[in-house]
């Protein structure tokens, strides 16, 4: 990684969005992405909340593998939609399995995911 430079990330608000921003990078194909979103806060809110909501999309499109030039082969034509996401609060937590939950009936079920 290159070195921060002092000048510009010179207050915590700006070091902290560099700091994200590589992790974001850096996690988000090792499984960890969703701790950080889920327990970071922007305004009160977790940044969940803003960013894990919404419709889930792909591009959609074709590849000519007869073009010489790979940059030129894939040919996007638009976006299909995969399903709407929804993130509520209690998401933060996981549901406790139930078969947990039979073995042992002191285990209470996480808020939001019933008894």
């Amino acid at each position: 990684m290159p070195g921060v430079d002092q000048s510009k990330y010179n207050t915590q608000e700006k070091l902290r969005q560099l700091i994200r921003r590589e992790r974001s990078a850096e996690f988000a194909g090792e499984g960890l992405r969703r701790a950080d979103i889920v327990r970071w806060t922007e305004n009160g809110k977790m940044i969940a909340e803003r960013v894990l909501n919404g419709e889930l999309t792909r591009i959609t499109g074709t590849i000519d593998y007869s073009a010489t030039d790979p940059t030129l082969r894939a040919v996007v034509n638009g976006k299909e939609k995969i399903e709407d996401r929804v993130f509520k609060p209690y998401n933060k937590l996981f549901p406790i399995p139930q078969s947990w939950t039979s073995t042992n009936p002191k285990l209470t079920q996480n808020p939001g995911y019933g008894n």
